[in-house]
Parts: structure tokens; sequence; C-alpha cells
């Protein structure tokens, strides 16, 4: 088995990540255009404040980075077990969604925001965290 290359991992996190942002534009803009649902909305709706400044912004895009490197280090450990990039980028994908989805539904459970409005996050990182890390795993190889 090959040792996993740090500066491909990054160089596929910086890919997926810009995929990431890329898909989520198009399908919450989508969504908000076509239905008039957003999570900004809901979040005001349930009076959760809504952040937003230069810092947020920048801490934002450094935690999905962080977020897609992982993914990505995720990706490059499982992908020798597999017989096509695609199906241990999707494998790496549904992992980490499957862990997301645990955490955004147990704090939905102790109350920290509404169910619909981690469902609709969760349901729009169906669609965005396959396809980031489809992105990534053309970029990383060995």
């Amino acid at each position: 088995m090959k040792k996993i290359s740090i500066g491909k991992v990054a160089v596929a996190a910086l890919v997926a990540s810009l995929a990431f942002l890329f898909v989520e534009t198009i399908l919450e803009g989508g969504v908000l255009l076509i239905f008039g649902v957003s999570e900004a909305k809901m979040m005001h709706e349930a009076s959760i404040p809504h952040p937003s400044g230069t810092i947020y912004f920048v801490l934002a895009i450094v935690y999905l980075y962080l977020v897609c490197a992982l993914i990505m280090w995720i990706y490059a450990a499982i992908r020798p077990r597999f017989k096509t990039h695609m199906g241990a980028a999707l494998a790496a994908s549904f992992v980490f969604w499957l862990f997301a989805f645990l955490f955004v539904v147990n704090y939905s459970n102790v109350g920290l925001y509404p169910l619909k409005f981690a469902l609709l996050g969760m349901g729009f990182n169906l669609v965005e965290i396959p396809f980031a890390v489809m992105a990534g795993a053309l970029v990383y190889r060995e």
C-alpha cells in the first residue's frame, strides 16, 4: 500500500472546496428561486442569529477547506480498497455525510435548532459532498 501524499490531498481539498462552493451556490440558489426556501430565512424564522462579517466568511472558507481536506484524506486512505476512483469517492462522501447527519440530528434533538433546518442543510449536503469529493478525486491520483 502506498503512502498518502499530503500535497496531493491539499490540492484535491482545494478543488473539492471550490466544487462544493459552486454546487452549493447553484443548488441553494435554485431552491430559493423555485421554492422560496433558504437556510437564512429559516434561521431568521427560528430567531437564530445569522452570522455575517469578514471574519465569519474567512473562517467559514477555512473551515470548508479543512473539512474537504479531511474528506480527501479519508478518500486517499480507502482508495486502494476500491476498484474505481468514483466508488471510493462516493464511499468516503457517504461516510462523512452520515457522521455529519448523526451530529446534526442530535443537535436538533437537544433543541439547538429546528429539525426542518437540519434536514434542509443535510439534504443539500447529500448532493454537495459527493460532487465535491468526486471533483477532488479527479485531481488526487496515486
